[in-house]
């Protein structure tokens, strides 16, 4: 079939290249070839064989198409015999519609299945964020009261240093009785 579309094909393009060259004659040559010939007359021995060709590509397609209508009457027959014999259990049999139905079926489900994983990792991140932001939380007051002790510890040291530099200087100025 496919290499009579081919040479069908093949043919009508040859046809319009030979009109197109026809065509492209100047006016003039038109004009006088028009008067003396017919335009079928020259054209005529190729669009015949492109007729014959169609007539081949139809008959093919008709066979063709016979065939498969002969072959689904003998499946169908074959199918029917089974069913009357009891060979033939429909419930076991699957036909397209039901297998593409238990098709969707399962991938609803996994989306349901994926949507539910999403929904606990977005929990789950929710949840992780807050535990990062109390321990942050945590870690800041922990730095302050460190900060806060060690700021403390520093003023006491500074005023015990202080303390101390008066007291030697009060006895530097303080004059002796010896």
């Amino acid at each position: 079939m496919q290499e009579k579309v081919a040479l069908l094909y093949a043919h009508v393009f040859l046809f319009l290249q030979d009109t197109m060259k026809w065509y492209q004659k100047k006016p003039k040559y038109k004009i006088q070839d028009a008067l003396r010939e017919n335009f079928y007359e020259h054209f005529e021995d190729i669009i015949l064989n492109i007729e014959r060709l169609s007539r081949d590509v139809l008959r093919e397609a008709n066979l063709s198409s016979m065939a498969e209508t002969r072959q689904i009457g003998v499946t169908a027959d074959r199918t029917l015999e089974q069913v009357r014999t009891g060979q033939f259990d429909a419930r076991l049999s699957m036909n397209r519609v039901s297998q593409e139905q238990a098709e969707v079926k399962y991938q609803l489900e996994q989306l349901r299945l994926d949507l539910q994983g999403y929904g606990e990792e977005v929990r789950q991140l929710a949840f992780n964020r807050a535990q990062r932001i109390e321990e942050f939380d945590r870690k800041l007051f922990f730095g302050i009261r460190i900060g806060n002790s060690a700021r403390q510890q520093l003023l006491w040291d500074a005023e015990r240093d202080a303390d101390d530099r008066r007291s030697r200087s009060v006895g530097m100025c303080t004059p002796s009785l010896d």
